[in-house]
């Protein structure tokens, strides 16, 4: 890679560990409702960002697409599975940061393996060892790791990410590439922003201007680095692996400032799923 891929690449780990540090920071202060509503509007400003480029490249400019029920169904279905999964996910990094790093390593390995089972991906040898070496270790992680020291409804959170980023997974596999990318990702901020508000329990409080400003623009960074570098510097798989990368600081992080078991045993987690992962991305 050149270096200015380098930097890119870095650029992607930093974004996505920042995120997660924001989210685990106001897992105290805000409900996970109201995040999920300020990550949707950032997802939207990012997509705003980003108009000018895909509507020069020719991407959302045709009112068919806009209109087509083969992309806004998925779009919006997209919008209202990021919804849920960042209601889980805000419940879950309230008790453990470890536990969101690992669980977002593992489905990756769970996205290869189902695209193998249904669309039947074509897998290498290494792919395989990288899938066997993540389900290993996360059943390890389940019986020994941070999460077996939790209540029950903490591996439910665990589980249910799992699952939803496999049908995220599916959802991408099935749309993107086939479809106008930025009408799908235009609608997946309308869904996830739409089903926020549709579900928050009561109206929404009076927050701080800088509390809600710091969420939406962690998300809003983050989206627009994954999608400008991933659309015009680095192949999609190859960024996925940067964002793969921020489980060794989040585990590290997770044992130094949050007590959670120590830090030869979280490193020890980690260093094993950003291997398995790079065999399942990049092999």
């Amino acid at each position: 890679m050149t270096l200015f891929a380098v930097f890119c690449f870095l650029l992607i780990t930093l974004t996505n560990t920042g995120r997660s540090f924001v989210l685990k920071h106001y897992a105290d202060k805000l409900e996970p409702t109201t995040v999920c509503l300020l990550c949707g509007a950032g997802m939207l400003a990012g997509a705003a960002v980003l108009a000018p480029y895909a509507l020069t490249n020719g991407a959302g400019t045709t009112l068919d697409h806009w209109l087509d029920p083969w992309i806004v169904i998925p779009g919006l279905l997209k919008g209202i599975l990021l919804w849920a999964i960042i209601e889980a996910h805000q419940k879950l990094i309230k008790l453990s940061l470890s536990s969101i790093a690992y669980c977002y390593v593992m489905g990756g390995a769970l996205i290869a393996l189902v695209n193998y089972l249904i669309f039947a991906d074509a897998l290498s040898q290494l792919q395989w060892v990288g899938i066997v070496m993540l389900g290993l270790a996360g059943i390890s992680f389940l019986l020994v790791g941070h999460i077996s020291e939790l209540a029950q409804n903490a591996k439910f959170y665990f589980f249910i990410q799992m699952g939803i980023l496999v049908f995220l997974g599916m959802l991408d596999r099935l749309v993107l590439g086939q479809t106008d990318w930025f009408v799908y990702m235009v609608l997946a901020g309308l869904g996830f922003t739409g089903a926020a508000y549709i579900a928050h329990p009561k109206p929404l409080p009076n927050l701080p201007a800088k509390q809600a400003l710091i969420v939406m623009v962690a998300w809003f960074i983050m989206e627009l680095t994954f999608y400008m570098i991933a659309v015009t510097v680095l192949p999609v798989a190859i960024a996925m692996f940067a964002i793969n990368m921020r489980v060794v600081i989040l585990m590290a992080a997770a044992s130094l400032k949050y007590k959670e078991r120590g830090l030869t045993e979280q490193l020890a987690f980690a260093l094993i799923g950003v291997v398995a992962a790079g065999f399942v991305l990049l092999g």
